[in-house]
């Protein structure tokens, strides 16, 4: 696997997890979306990263939802975004994720209104990069999917509603699949086989 340089953006880490631990049936088109401060994707296309010009491939955050005033997609549905919305509502500006998870938790009313915007959003990112880059499966990587599943379960049957034909998976302990893949990405280097498609297992 042609894998990308030790100082590129973290967003494809994950993808490099998935591809060289998970993926046994070796899919050659992967793709991870990666919902945090921002949103990005980390692409793998006929087994290799793929970062196309200036290695800017993948910023699928910058999409833009309004013409009119520049908005991004991430400006909506980062999870940054959906905390500051938050805090916002509440009128405090010490809320976290935690607290957004806890009132989701309790139904707020408000909170709902939030999320189902976040859902929607996300759900027509996914679409919108299955239809440009043909993937076999999409893993997203969110700490706030990972405490609030059902919201994963709701992305899922929104892309199905859509027509998103991948399979579409969370991954679980997200922090932990950069690390392992950041963990591949230098064994691959300090060995000298960044076009070798290692394949990985942890416990």
């Amino acid at each position: 696997m042609l894998l990308i340089k030790i100082n590129d953006r973290y967003s494809f880490l994950a993808a490099i997890f998935e591809h060289d631990f998970n993926n046994q049936e070796n899919k050659a088109n992967l793709l991870c979306v990666s919902i945090h401060k921002g949103i990005g994707a980390g692409i793998i296309l006929n087994q290799q990263i793929y970062r196309d010009y200036r290695g800017a491939a993948g910023e699928i955050g910058r999409m833009l939802i309004s013409s009119e005033d520049q908005t991004k997609i991430e400006d909506i549905c980062s999870e940054d975004a959906v905390v500051e919305r938050l805090k916002s509502l509440k009128n405090n500006n010490n809320l976290e994720r935690s607290d957004l998870v806890k009132l989701a938790t309790q139904g707020a009313s408000d909170v709902q209104t939030i999320l189902r915007e976040f859902i929607r959003g996300i759900a027509q990112i996914l679409v919108n990069v299955s239809v440009s880059l043909a993937p076999e499966e999409i893993y997203l990587s969110s700490p706030l999917l990972e405490e609030l599943p059902t919201l994963f379960a709701k992305i899922k049957a929104f892309t199905e509603k859509l027509g998103l034909i991948p399979r579409l998976y969370l991954i679980g302990n997200s922090n932990y699949a950069t690390l392992l893949g950041a963990s591949s990405l230098i064994i691959h280097h300090v060995l000298q086989l960044d076009n070798y498609n290692l394949k990985f297992h942890y416990q």
